[in-house]
């Protein structure tokens, strides 16, 4: 269940057709959703591109990769959607955004939660990185205006 850039980074959530300028799930602007398909690779990569870097800015901190290829193999064997070329933070984003309520164990799944927040749930913890990740579009949408 991958995909890589040249695909969408929908995940079936939109909440811009609620008027929403930043979509809740996937974090694009709304006019980057509306002008998907138009978009050549160059265009889609510098929307990636900032994806990444506000995934990996709120998850680090928080979250240790301690065997990528273990999530990987987590990812594969729970059927989640997931971005081969993708980095690890995003891999582990996306384990616990799809799977934060089953996973007892966080080095079965080839990740550590950092001290600083150890003492929230993993759903929680999801439910926090989600706020600032979408503060973090929010503010470049808002800078970009």
């Amino acid at each position: 269940m991958n995909y890589s850039r040249e695909d969408s980074p929908c995940i079936g959530i939109c909440s811009t057709v609620y008027g929403d300028e930043v979509c809740r799930g996937c974090k694009r602007f709304y006019k980057e959703i509306i002008d998907w398909n138009g978009y050549d690779q160059a265009k889609r990569d510098v929307v990636y591109d900032r994806i990444d870097k506000h995934i990996e800015q709120v998850m680090k901190g928080k979250i240790t990769i301690t065997d990528p290829k273990l999530m990987l193999s987590q990812l594969e064997k729970n059927a989640v959607r997931y971005r081969t070329d993708d980095n690890p933070y995003g891999w582990a984003y996306i384990l616990l955004r799809d799977l934060a309520e089953h996973i007892k164990e966080p080095a079965e799944y080839g990740f550590s939660v950092d001290a600083s927040v150890s003492q929230y749930t993993l759903p929680k913890l999801i439910h926090m990185i989600d706020d600032e990740y979408y503060a973090l579009a929010n503010q470049e949408f808002e800078a970009s205006a």
